[in-house]
């Protein structure tokens, strides 16, 4: 494992999940430099007040991330990016003038398809580049290693012999693509069949009120909807009381979703639209059913076996050790 490393870590704001990589890098005695590539949420919003062009949005990101870039000490031996959103081909000379010796990782956890001409053509300025998408690693000469689960989601023994599985199917996650379309319509019909059902759809307030005055939701269907995350505890409670939890995967992406992995960890039968999950062999096929996702076929069951999958190659610790190996 990787320690006594000074790292500079630049990632994209991604709620928690950044931080709990900066305190196990800091764990291992490692010295680590942190650097969101994406803008405040409140420049964001006064250049969209102000109606700025395009151009001067693009020179109002190079500025920031410039500056950012420049008040880190120099000679570090890492520069690890994940995604590398809003970065450009300046920021990355930048921090190969002032780190000549580094090792550049680049770890893609979206696909290839979502991201910028930008930043797909800095894939090339990484001295080691991986994905979590199968099919992107194939096509783009990637390693392919697949996200993880965290410690907390994992169902220890004890749990899963006493834990009351309250809730026959759960979804928890953003509305994004198609997801408010199919899941409502699921929703409605899992509760009129007598299940137990907890959907939290992470959402914007405008959507939500375009929902209500088109009535495609009712009133009574808002607790549904969630405008921010859900605090982490609270999210591995309901995972660990589901019996089973749907994946709508983005149509755009074919690696499996955090959420899948870590409610396999959780002891939760997976049901999902990502038909690649049968490529995953480290997965057994128990764990998992592919549903059609028109039809969102969903065969709800009294009690599911116990899930099986590698929960040491899918672990935090060992995607960290094979992101640095």
């Amino acid at each position: 494992m990787i320690t006594n490393k000074k790292i500079i870590f630049i990632g994209i704001g991604f709620y928690d999940y950044e931080l709990d990589i900066i305190k196990y890098l800091e764990a291992k005695k490692n010295t680590v430099y942190y650097l969101n590539s994406v803008r405040p949420s409140h420049i964001k919003a006064l250049l969209s007040i102000f109606k700025i062009t395009n151009f001067w949005k693009e020179k109002a990101q190079n500025f920031y991330t410039q500056k950012k870039i420049k008040k880190i000490p120099p000679n570090n031996d890492y520069v690890f990016v994940i995604k590398g959103e809003k970065l450009n081909k300046m920021d990355l000379h930048l921090l190969r003038d002032q780190n000549t010796n580094a090792k550049f990782i680049l770890y893609e956890w979206d696909s290839i398809k979502r991201l910028s001409k930008t930043t797909k053509s800095l894939v090339s300025d990484f001295d080691k580049v991986l994905t979590f998408d199968m099919e992107d690693s194939q096509n783009y000469n990637m390693a392919f290693r697949p996200l993880y689960y965290r410690k907390n989601c994992l169902c220890t023994t004890k749990e899963a012999l006493f834990l009351e599985k309250i809730y026959d199917l759960t979804f928890i996650g953003f509305a994004h693509s198609d997801r408010v379309e199919l899941l409502i319509p699921l929703y409605r019909k899992l509760i009129k069949m007598g299940y137990k059902a907890q959907f939290k759809i992470v959402i914007r307030y405008k959507t939500v009120l375009k929902l209500l005055f088109t009535r495609k939701i009712h009133f009574s269907e808002l607790s549904l909807f969630l405008f921010k995350y859900l605090p982490f505890k609270e999210y591995t409670d309901i995972l660990k009381q589901s019996k089973a939890v749907i994946d709508l995967h983005h149509p755009n992406q074919s690696g499996l979703t955090m959420r899948s992995i870590e409610s396999l960890a959780a002891n939760c039968h997976l049901y999902t639209t990502n038909s690649n999950i049968k490529k995953y062999d480290n997965i057994s096929s128990s764990s998992w059913s592919i549903i059609n996702r028109e039809l969102l076929d969903i065969k709800v069951k009294k009690n599911y076996t116990k899930t099986q999958f590698d929960t040491n190659y899918y672990s935090f610790e060992k995607f960290i050790t094979d992101i640095f190996a």
